[in-house]
């Protein structure tokens, strides 16, 4: 799979235009790939929301890791732009720019997230931001004018994280399924922070002595193994300006919901213990817990109708790598704020 970005006309769906993650031979960005015959390269998929910043006429997409995911050195070069912060002019696809945040992947740590698109100070002066984040577990924030990286901080364990991938196997943190997944931070502007969560999960990734593809197989061009320590999830309040740690939230499993913070100074998110959890959005203490017997991997969304507010949460069967012992029934909870 060779991932791509693509306009189509909504009176007939026409193309209008269409961008390679994976530059096809001649395109810019295709001297950083390099691989020998019979390894074919790919990888670059969105399966993440994008973002528009509507004053710019720019979309924000978050490319996720090139193919095979474990060889670095068989595909060549940086391999972009997986991995990256694509900004593409919305109109016509061009690149507009790009940060590619982990070059050369060789841990399948996609970036996830291209948001949210808010404006702060930093250092005393007010800027257009972007958060991103991805399953290499760090917090990032880009200026969208200047395009410079302004922070970086890591919301899960880090370990082990620059050892190249061998053949004798490396252990490290992230695991193939550590960082965030695919629900992103949300933003305050009120307490100008970012809350984002987070999976802790590690696990020993082994290179193949031998790469090769196989349709309808997995093309890791290796193994991997999950680690026998415990995993655990974190939700992590960060100031939006200056990168500072507020608080930290820890959870039993790893957090994988939805969260959505409110201008009532709360943060709505749940775990796949199956609770529900109401927080404060300055202190991070637990306002409130309701177990709605499933695990939650999904949206949550608050809404008014006819004066009053309303919270609506996902439960239950996120998949099979996040059930755990107990799948739950799909079930959406609706509460009313009183």
């Amino acid at each position: 799979m060779r991932g791509w970005v693509g306009a189509f006309r909504l009176e007939d769906g026409e193309p209008v235009w269409r961008f390679n993650i994976v530059p096809e031979p001649g395109e810019p960005g295709s001297e950083t790939w390099d691989n020998p015959p019979g390894i074919p390269v790919g990888g670059g998929g969105v399966w993440t929301p994008m973002s528009l910043d509507t004053d710019r006429g720019l979309l924000h997409v978050a490319a996720t890791n090139p193919a095979p995911d474990f060889p670095a050195a068989l595909r060549g070069g940086d391999n972009l732009y997986t991995n990256a912060m694509i900004a593409l002019d919305v109109r016509t696809g061009a690149l507009a720019w790009y940060d590619q945040l982990v070059p050369a992947d060789d841990h399948d740590w996609d970036l996830t997230q291209v948001s949210p698109l808010y404006r702060a100070s930093v250092g005393g002066t007010e800027r257009d931001l972007i958060a991103t984040v991805g399953k290499d577990g760090i917090l990032r924030v880009l200026d969208r004018e200047s395009h410079e990286r302004l922070l970086e901080v890591p919301v899960t364990t880090l370990e082990n994280v620059d050892a190249p991938v061998t053949t004798a196997g490396t252990f490290a943190c992230p695991g193939i399924l550590g960082g965030v997944e695919w629900s992103g931070p949300a933003y305050n502007p009120t307490t100008n922070m970012l809350y984002t969560p987070a999976v802790d999960w590690c696990g020993t990734f082994i290179l193949a002595d031998t790469v090769r593809y196989v349709p309808g197989e997995n093309y890791l061009g290796g193994e991997y193994e999950w680690s026998d320590r415990p995993w655990q999830g974190w939700l992590t309040a960060v100031d939006a300006s200056d990168g500072t740690v507020r608080w930290k939230y820890r959870s039993e499993r790893p957090m994988v919901a939805n969260v959505t913070t409110t201008g009532g100074g709360l943060v709505l998110t749940g775990e796949l213990t199956s609770d529900f959890l109401v927080l404060d959005a300055a202190t991070g203490a637990v306002l409130y817990r309701f177990n709605t017997g499933g695990p939650m991997g999904g949206g949550i969304v608050t809404y008014e109708l006819q004066g009053k507010q309303y919270i609506a949460v996902m439960s239950g069967h996120p998949s099979r790598f996040w059930m755990d012992e107990w799948a739950g029934s799909p079930t959406a909870f609706v509460f009313a704020v009183e």
